[in-house]
């Protein structure tokens, strides 16, 4: 095996030290052996260069508790309140999945029942081929099902909203989870989730109005209500989370098939 080679490779003399990541629905063993190019004593190769992908993936859940109008206020103590908490709980949950899982809250609307409605992004930075969607997708609705944060089991919608793979900012830029470089701590918060104003220093996150100008989206694109993202038009894929992107589409219909049957002479047969 590839640890065994490893450890072949040092002499035999490495020991592994197990390290156990927590999850709250598990742990996960994995090896501070795994990176030993370089160690001393041992062969020194160092592993191919692979390129890094970029996916930003969102999740829509119910949790039982009421909504508060308040959270429609991004800049009110209750939806920072609320926001910090669920971001600071689910994030360990992605531990066990390779690569690293930013999770940011973009609103906390209301249910059909008046439950609260969380909009979550995760951002997920990792090595291609890995469909590391499906993991993180498994992990919440395990989470769902557990009831975890009060979630309700079965609430949950999941689908790719962004890939950001190639994407390159500038050292004063963030890189938003919707795919676009913004100015980082510039006190205005320009990535949707907040995320360019996220641990710096003495800033104070003031969310802009919705009415405020945002970058145009593209002739084949419409701007999402909830969020503000552009999303393709009529592509047959719902891609904003109240799928107004899919509203008003022309939809074409096939011609009528005639299943009638007619002899030689073109005359109409009777079939029984």
């Amino acid at each position: 095996s590839k640890r065994e080679a490893a450890e072949e490779g040092l002499g035999g003399d490495h020991q592994s030290s197990g390290v156990f990541k927590r999850q709250s629905f598990g742990l996960t063993a994995t090896s501070d052996d795994d990176e030993i190019g370089g160690a001393e004593g041992g062969s020194g190769f160092q592993p191919d260069e692979v390129d890094t992908v970029f996916k930003t993936y969102r999740a829509k859940f119910l949790r039982d508790d009421l909504y508060n109008s308040k959270f429609a206020d991004k800049s009110s103590a209750e939806f920072k309140n609320l926001k910090e908490s669920l971001e600071r709980e689910f994030s360990p949950l992605f531990i066990s999945v390779p690569g690293n899982t930013d999770v940011y809250v973009v609103r906390i609307g209301s249910g059909n029942s008046g439950q609260q409605e969380v909009l979550m992004d995760l951002a997920h930075e990792g090595e291609p081929y890995q469909n590391e969607g499906a993991k993180i997708q498994r992990i919440l609705e395990e989470a769902l099902s557990a009831q975890f944060m009060r979630t309700i089991p079965g609430s949950l919608s999941f689908q790719t909203v962004g890939d950001r793979s190639g994407a390159r900012c500038q050292p004063n830029e963030e890189l938003c989870p919707e795919g676009i470089c913004v100015p980082r701590c510039n006190g205005v918060p320009d990535c949707e989730s907040g995320a360019d104003e996220l641990n710096c220093r003495g800033s104070e996150i003031s969310f802009p109005d919705k009415d405020e100008s945002l970058l145009p989206c593209a002739a084949n694109e419409v701007r999402c209500l909830s969020g503000g993202l552009c999303a393709p038009k009529c592509d047959g894929v719902p891609n904003c989370p109240d799928g107004e992107d899919e509203l008003n589409c022309v939809v074409e219909v096939l011609p009528e098939v005639s299943l009638d049957h007619f002899d030689t002479e073109g005359q109409k047969l009777k079939l029984y």
